[in-house]
């Protein structure tokens, strides 16, 4: 049954689309290879020189001498044991940090800071920025 039912199916579809003529190429599209041939060989005009947008000169003074920037705003890059190095130098509990930032506490992922009756929480982070806390008056 299944056999005559598609064999049925097949002829039907064979006898509607039988009579459709092929359509004739239009003359406009006749020589479509050609053009892709000619497209092809054009040659490739250069590309206008652009600045790399991830490059930054270094600054210079007015003896044409680089000036190295340093950051005032304290930053942990790492803990290990009871050191802390903050802003490329190794502290301890007690030491000055940065900017009169004094070290209080360190911990395995962060470093509590005090200055002028403030204290500010360093916490490790993996990403670029680093995030701090920062607590006014004297809570501990």
């Amino acid at each position: 049954m299944r056999k005559i039912v598609f064999l049925l199916c097949a002829g039907a579809f064979l006898l509607l689309f039988a009579d459709d003529p092929v359509q004739p190429i239009p003359a406009e599209k006749a020589n479509i290879d050609e053009k892709i041939v000619e497209i092809k060989s054009v040659a490739n005009p250069p590309l206008p020189q652009f600045k790399n947008p991830f490059y930054y000169p270094p600054r210079l003074d007015e003896n044409n001498q680089t000036v190295q920037i340093v950051s005032l705003e304290p930053k942990l890059e790492s803990v290990i044991g009871k050191k802390a190095m903050i802003n490329g130098e190794w502290k301890k509990k007690g030491e000055l940090a940065i900017s009169g930032w004094r070290v209080e506490a360190i911990m395995t992922d962060s470093v509590i800071l005090r200055k002028d009756g403030r204290t500010r929480t360093l916490l490790l982070t993996s990403g670029v920025e680093n995030k701090f806390l920062t607590k006014v008056g004297g809570a501990k």
